[in-house]
């Protein structure tokens, strides 16, 4: 199954796990972590388990100023030290400011060495009701097995996975553009679709940028900025959807992408 869908009919069906484990695609993983704090805090979670995005707590957890919500990272060390873990058991031990659940999101989780990860130990074997514990992580194999033992994995894949350095590389034009489809910038309708052009040779590598933007916008969907605006993105998505059609038509790449563009942009 998909890994949002698991997650949105765990948190439907009220069976969400206490500590998670996300692994994968950087984008996708931290988006999961957002949309996970916020069905936890949303005003206005929908029966599907989508929180809306919009209310007071679905923003404050987007913008990472929740009280409830708290991050633990690298500091000035090559790993997580002991104390920030102690620090986190000793919170979650009291009640949140605003509500009584409370969520903590560890970055790079594989930074946890032995001693961190035996205070992290206790608190996945005496989950408090409500509370959430996120785990986020490149390096799965590099994290403790007794760690892994007691989290729920969910692996996400990374959009840019199948492609290769160079492509990497030239597949940034494609966010650029879309970055700017997105705000509605004018480039989107000029320089960018030249850069596009002249980057995206061959029929198949620009069939590729179509095929890469969609994913892109998919993930965008889950985001909290994608959610506010759902029209948008639900336009993108169609657009670019007729966009492919329109290639296997032999419409010229440059006449899609005006198109495209035209109809976000401009939107005639």
């Amino acid at each position: 199954m998909d890994p949002y869908k698991a997650l949105k009919n765990a948190v439907a069906n009220n069976r969400l796990s206490h500590a998670y484990l996300l692994t994968g695609g950087h984008i996708e993983k931290n988006q999961a972590a957002t949309f996970l704090a916020q069905s936890r805090f949303c005003k206005s979670l929908s029966a599907e388990g989508e929180p809306c995005g919009k209310c007071s707590n679905c923003e404050r957890i987007a913008s990472g100023t929740h009280p409830n919500v708290k991050k633990i990272a690298r500091q000035d060390s090559q790993m997580i030290k002991v104390d920030q873990i102690r620090d986190m058991k000793a919170q979650l031990a009291m009640s949140g400011a605003e509500e009584k659940a409370q969520v903590f999101i560890v970055e790079e989780a594989e930074k946890i060495n032995a001693s961190s990860g035996a205070s992290l130990l206790k608190v996945l074997e005496e989950p408090a009701a409500g509370d959430l514990l996120i785990l986020l992580t490149d390096a799965p194999n590099q994290m403790l097995p007794t760690i892994i033992s007691r989290v729920q994995i969910i692996k996400f894949d990374d959009v840019e996975d199948e492609f290769d350095e160079e492509m990497r590389e030239r597949l940034q034009v494609v966010n650029v553009f879309l970055k700017r489809l997105i705000a509605k910038n004018p480039r989107a309708l000029t320089t960018d679709q030249i850069d596009l052009v002249n980057e995206f040779k061959t029929k198949d590598e620009q069939k590729l940028s179509l095929k890469y933007m969609l994913t892109l916008e998919e993930a965008f969907l889950f985001s909290p900025a994608g959610k506010r605006d759902l029209p948008l993105t639900e336009k993108l998505l169609s657009e670019t959807s007729l966009a492919e059609k329109m290639m296997a038509f032999n419409v010229s790449y440059k006449n899609v992408l005006m198109h495209l563009a035209s109809k976000i942009v401009l939107g005639v």
